[in-house]
């Protein structure tokens, strides 16, 4: 059994938002999934998030059978709406204590398992965050898509796009990357892509789909998967360089993890990223990390209550992490054609 009491944390990113309901000793009770978030200047985003938030929390209630239960903390990771998500919150549930913060505060909780360092975390978008023992914060990155986000899904995304159409003007030499680019749309030729994104149908997360075509191709050796691949890991290497060093880290506390859905342990972009960190940062390590950013949130929630996370708390957040098949790592659905 666990201890009593229910904590809730959230991780919300712009391809979805995940809420997991746990007691106070990390036993997860309940887990609900609701859409993405966007920025809230964007017309809808301020009930896209409401909306993110109310579908993500009701599901995980329902889920674990609860009714009306009185939340001792809640914690909300978001990569957009920060400033409105608590009073969202509030009207969803009854919760004494609540923090909502940037989203890289609880991928950094859950990859270190609560413990000091630089989290990078490349999803659909791209920021580098650190946090030292004293307290002491620093962010690097996390733009959004018009200023920034390099090395980041979109931007993986955006670059395949960009050479896929070089490609049919003839200005670059043609690559398997152009037709996995096609078949992935169902477009018989870039035009055909470019009048979609042009009147507004292809968005960001559909730009965003195509990284893991990018890193698959890259994985195979193709040389222009491989260039935009190189670029990213130098782009999100900078990210990190620039944290590190704006943050006075001791000894026992020069760590970093990597979170988000194209930075895989083993894969094209983390090995490139990861030889550019050892060059630029020998006294850091890049490591795969311990628990995903809902976990970490789950972990925030608790730190409010003056609780810090032990073996028993880290293992049982670890076990439902695993017993979910990967659903916390909020996966993007799969598109496979324009919208039509």
């Amino acid at each position: 059994m666990g201890a009593a009491g229910y904590v809730l944390g959230v991780d919300g990113g712009q391809s979805a938002t995940l809420c997991l309901i746990a007691t106070l000793d990390g036993l997860v009770v309940a887990t609900g999934r609701g859409r993405g978030l966007d920025h809230l200047t964007r017309p809808g985003g301020l009930e896209r998030l409401e909306l993110a938030l109310t579908e993500a929390v009701h599901e995980a209630l329902q889920a674990g059978g609860l009714s009306s239960p009185v939340f001792e903390a809640a914690y909300l990771g978001l990569t957009a709406g920060v400033g409105a998500a608590e009073a969202i919150l509030r009207r969803l549930v009854t919760v004494r204590l609540v923090t909502a913060e940037s989203d890289a505060v609880c991928a950094l909780a859950g990859g270190t398992g609560g413990l000091p360092g630089v989290v990078l975390l490349a999803g659909t978008g791209a920021v580098a965050y650190g946090e030292t023992r004293r307290g002491e914060r620093a962010w690097k990155g996390g733009w959004g898509y018009l200023l920034g986000d390099q090395g980041s899904g979109w931007w993986l995304g955006l670059q395949a796009l960009q050479f896929a159409a070089r490609c049919e003007d003839g200005a670059e030499s043609e690559s398997p990357l152009l037709l996995a680019v096609l078949t992935r749309f169902g477009a018989a030729s870039m035009r055909e892509v470019a009048a979609t994104l042009y009147t507004g149908e292809l968005d960001r997360s559909l730009v965003a789909d195509l990284a893991p075509t990018v890193l698959e191709w890259a994985a195979r050796g193709d040389s222009q998967a491989l260039r935009i691949v190189e670029e990213g890991a130098n782009h999100l290497a900078r990210l990190v360089v620039a944290t590190a060093r704006a943050l006075p880290f001791g000894k026992d506390e020069r760590r970093v993890v990597g979170q988000g859905g194209v930075l895989k342990p083993g894969g094209p972009l983390w090995t490139a990223v990861e030889r550019r960190l050892h060059a630029e940062l020998p006294d850091f390590s890049l490591a795969a990390p311990r628990l995903p950013p809902g976990a970490g949130a789950v972990l925030l929630a608790l730190r409010q209550l003056g609780i810090a996370p032990d073996e028993r708390i880290l293992g049982n957040l670890g076990a439902a992490a695993q017993a979910s098949g990967g659903l916390w790592a909020k996966p993007r659905p799969v598109r496979g054609s324009l919208p039509r």
